[in-house]
């Protein structure tokens, strides 16, 4: 991926132990991207170089002198960071595990780890970073526009365009070549797999998903059969969009990943939680309920 276009990434390493800190900015410097490297040796100077926010990335050890790894980050994220944090530790018990999910830690590396591993989450990061267009094609506008915000509050920078049938659809795709379609199963007119198949005609390589409603896995493997990868069933979180996402871009998943191991071992299918709208459903109201993960859209 060539980084001409982009600055070079400011990342903090957070360790007590100068051996790692070595190995983390000799690694880093061998990344295909220009960056810098800032070292911090514990808790307390981690927790104040985070709050700064003058960083993209941070590798940050658990156990370090002074505040613990995982207590500056959760102080940082209350006072507004939003930095990308990796964590790195000798242990993975499930509760720190837990703790680095809760504060929107991309990522969990157990020692030892290796210069692939980092250089995969540094190619990954820059995968989220690049503009990414994306058609949303469903024929209710409620979901179409619920879809649209879980999109925007997705890992990845993408640029959402919605249209309401499959004639629509071919049109919009002719004319920009959308980066990954998400296509409604089920829809008046073109059905989705209609759809699919004339998609497949302007651009035999297009990244779909599909969305529905249904289990039926007779219509998930004729999806697969056209060559789609995943099958996401309403209703749907971000961070498993996510995961989606990673599955169609080729991108090594994070341990910390809803649904990693399933992912990896080729169960591509991926349930979310969050309510959508039935079709009579008013959007306006639709998209002042919904609040992010944690807040359901009720019918």
């Amino acid at each position: 991926m060539s980084s001409s276009a982009n600055p070079p990434l400011n990342i903090l390493i957070a360790d007590d132990s100068s051996v790692v800190r070595r190995y983390l900015e000799r690694w880093l410097q061998n990344a295909a991207v220009p960056l810098t490297t800032f070292e911090v040796a514990d808790g307390d100077a981690c927790r104040e170089e985070l709050i700064g926010g003058r960083f993209d990335i941070a590798f940050v050890d658990v156990n370090m002198p002074g505040s613990s790894g995982l207590e500056a980050i959760a102080e940082a994220r209350e006072a507004g960071s939003a930095t990308f944090v990796v964590v790195v530790s000798t242990s993975s018990e499930a509760e720190k595990l837990q703790a680095a999910r809760d504060l929107n830690v991309y990522e969990y590396l157990s020692k030892p780890f290796t210069e692939p591993d980092v250089h995969a989450i540094i190619d990954n990061y820059m995968r989220f970073r690049t503009p990414t267009s994306v058609l949303v094609v469903d024929d209710s506008s409620a979901v179409r526009l619920v879809i649209g915000r879980v999109l925007h509050d997705s890992i990845f920078n993408l640029q959402v365009e919605d249209v309401a049938d499959g004639k629509s659809a071919l049109a919009a795709y002719e004319a920009r070549r959308h980066d990954i379609v998400f296509l409604d199963a089920n829809m008046p007119g073109l059905h989705g797999i209609e759809t699919l198949e004339l998609l497949k005609r302007l651009n035999d390589q297009v990244k779909v998903v599909l969305i529905t409603a249904s289990r039926s896995s007779d219509l998930a493997n004729s999806f697969r059969w056209l060559g789609v990868r995943d099958v996401l069933h309403k209703p749907f979180y971000p961070k498993d969009v996510d995961l989606a996402l990673h599955v169609l871009f080729d991108l090594k998943l994070p341990s910390l990943g809803t649904n990693a191991e399933q992912a990896e071992e080729g169960e591509q299918e991926i349930v979310f939680e969050l309510k959508l709208p039935d079709d009579g459903a008013d959007a306006g109201g639709a998209a002042a309920e919904t609040d992010k993960q944690t807040q359901p859209v009720e019918t």
